[in-house]
Formats: structure tokens, sequence, C-alpha cells
């Protein structure tokens, strides 16, 4: 009997023990579970933050990068009026130069004839009627001499006045110069920004580095270069942030813009200097001009490749790509996302021409119905 009722608590006593340690257990699995949803709510809210700061970034980029643009429009047209005044004070210089070197002499003996007209006959006393005609004919003349020189006293004034406007516009182009410069020191500071908050540290741009010698190496063409940079996985995490929600589909045309403020100095199928087909345009920049994303992208590569200075491709959606090569300084990293009219480069003293191809599926196509 005392064996049976040992065995019956012993089991109840299991039974008991198993009961707490499973209450223990699914207590600190409720726990666990509720701790993981924490720590993945305190993810998301920083990742939240993350991608307002660093859109709230690319927004304030794209603000300077246009106003950038506009102070490089206005340098532009304050350099045309520079060069038409330059030219209209030369041309004024050499008419008035002109005018002074056939009336000086002219001028110098009339006046001193007209001053003394009397002591004519005293010189020719036998010549009454040659000094008669000489006292008519400065008399005729003076009038218009006089006239001259109130014409050139008027051409002085001018030329001071195209003297006067001409400095205020070299006043005003190094003033506004000023601005650029200052735009370009801003842009540069929040690129750098933008990077502290995706955490492109050096051992990031090693890694980059890396890839983007792989690269190099794998392609033997930019159609290579595209095809395997958009398939290659980036190691190096360039950008923590997700796919910003504001990226748009690649437009059917018309949409997107240039990279940089400049004429275009080579067409889509014009012959190059090798007599090859171009299969891009070839842009005329300003010196040190920001380069902006034509449209909304994720940079695949980002470096310099073959004999094409340092390039930069951008996907879009679609099967789209933009090639930009001709850069001197590259903001943009690979694996980042851009905005359409955020700055991705700059030009360089020496270089001011940028290449730029549009391809869809690896095929280049002409640009001309997108460009705007």
């Amino acid at each position: 009997m005392l064996n049976h009722i040992t065995k019956t608590h012993i089991i109840k006593i299991y039974a008991l023990l198993f009961l707490a340690l499973f209450s223990i257990s699914s207590a600190s699995a409720v726990d666990n579970v509720e701790k993981l949803k924490q720590k993945k709510t305190t993810i998301n809210k920083q990742q939240r933050q993350l991608n307002d700061e660093v859109n709230k970034l690319q927004l304030d980029l794209i603000s300077i990068a246009n106003r950038s643009q506009e102070i490089q429009a206005k340098i532009t047209r304050i350099e045309e009026r520079v060069g038409l005044l330059a030219s209209q004070e030369l041309q004024q210089r050499k008419t008035m130069l002109g005018d002074n070197q056939k009336l000086g002499d002219t001028l110098s003996a009339m006046l001193q004839i007209s001053d003394k007209p009397d002591k004519l006959f005293l010189i020719y006393p036998t010549d009454g009627l040659a000094a008669a005609r000489s006292h008519l004919l400065i008399s005729y003349i003076t009038p218009r001499l006089q006239n001259r020189i109130r014409d050139i006293s008027s051409e002085i004034t001018e030329l001071m006045e195209t003297q006067q406007k001409l400095q205020n516009e070299k006043i005003l182009l190094f003033e506004t110069s000023e601005d650029l410069a200052e735009n370009h020191i801003r842009i540069t500071r929040l690129v750098e920004n933008k990077n502290r908050l995706l955490k492109v540290n050096k051992a990031t741009l090693t890694k980059l580095d890396t890839e983007t010698k792989a690269l190099r190496k794998a392609a033997r063409n930019v159609e290579e270069l595209v095809k395997k940079a958009s398939e290659t996985k980036s190691t190096a995490k360039a950008d923590r942030t997700e796919k910003p929600r504001t990226i748009r589909k690649f437009p059917i045309k018309g949409k997107i813009t240039l990279p940089v403020n400049g004429d275009i100095i080579r067409n889509f199928g014009q012959k190059t200097a090798f007599g090859l087909s171009s299969r891009g345009i070839m842009l005329k920049a300003r010196v040190n001009s920001e380069v902006l994303a034509s449209f909304d992208g994720k940079v695949v590569f980002s470096g310099a490749f073959q004999n094409q200075g340092r390039m930069l491709i951008i996907e879009h959606s679609d099967g789209f790509h933009t090639v930009i090569s001709g850069l001197h300084t590259l903001y943009a990293k690979r694996g980042q996302w851009v905005l359409q009219g955020e700055p991705i480069g700059k030009m360089s003293e020496q270089n001011t021409e940028l290449y730029v191809e549009i391809r869809k599926n690896g095929k280049h196509i002409n640009p001309k119905s997108w460009l705007s």
C-alpha cells in the first residue's frame, strides 16, 4: 500500500514538475516571441528613419543641384554679355583712334587759322583773293569740325558707359561664380553626409573597389560590362536603404533630362573621329559642372573602364540602362539608389566632354525620344 502511494505521489510530483517546466518554457517562448517582435519593430523603425533621412538628403541634393544649374545658365548669359561688351568696347576704341588720327593734324591747323584769320593777309599780301577764300573755307569747315568734336565727345561718353557696364558684368560674373563654388561645397558635404548615413566607410570602399576591378577584368566591352554589372550581386553594402518608394518606372519617352547643361556636339549615329557611328551623344559641359542622374535608378557600376575614363552605369526598370562616361569625380557608389536630378559626379577643369548612352536590354537606342 505504501509503495503504491509512493509511486502515485512520485508520478504526481513528476507531473507537477513537468507542468511547471512547461509553463516556464511557454512563458519564456512567449517572452522570446515578444522580444523578437519588439526587436523587429525597432529595426523597421530604424530602417524607416534611415530611409527618410537619406531621402531628405537626396531631395536637398536635387534642390542644390538645380540651383547650380540655374547659376551655370546665369554665368553663361553673363559671359555672353561680357563678350559682346568687350567687342563693343574694342570697336569703339578703334573708331575713336582712327577718327583722332585723321582729324588731329587738320583740327589743330584749322583751329589755329580760324583763331587768327587776319594774319593770312599779312602772310600773303599779294594774294588777297586766296586769303579770302581760305577765310571762307575755314568759316565753312570750322562748325563741322566743332560738330565732329562733339561727336567724339559723345563717343568718349559711350565708351565710358560701355566700360562701366563691362566692369559691372565682370563683378556680377565673379559674385555668381562664387555662388556656384559655394554650391559645389554644399553638394560635396551632402554627399559625404549621405555616405556616412549609408556607412560607406573605408572597408566598404575597399570591397567596392575589388568588385569594380573584377567587373573590369571580366568584361571585354561596355555591352558585357552592363550585363555583368547588373547580374553580379554586390557584397559591399554601399546603400543600406530599401528601394525607395519614389523610384519610378522608366518612361516610354520624353521624361529624362540631360546629365549636364550643355550643347550636344555629337548626335546619335553621327560619325566619330575614327569613322564609326556614335552609339550615344556627346555633350559639351562647363568646367567643374555637376553631373546629375538623368532618371531614377540603381548604380550598378562606378569606376574607370578601359579608355573611356570614369564611368557610371545606372540600371532603370524594364531593361533600360544609362551609361555616362568622361567624369572626373564619382559621387555615386555601386549599389546606391539615385533619383532624377541627384548629383552623381563632377566634370574636371580640363575635360568638358561628357558621353551618354541609353540601352534597352543591352542594345543602343537613340536617346532623342527621351531627352527633354
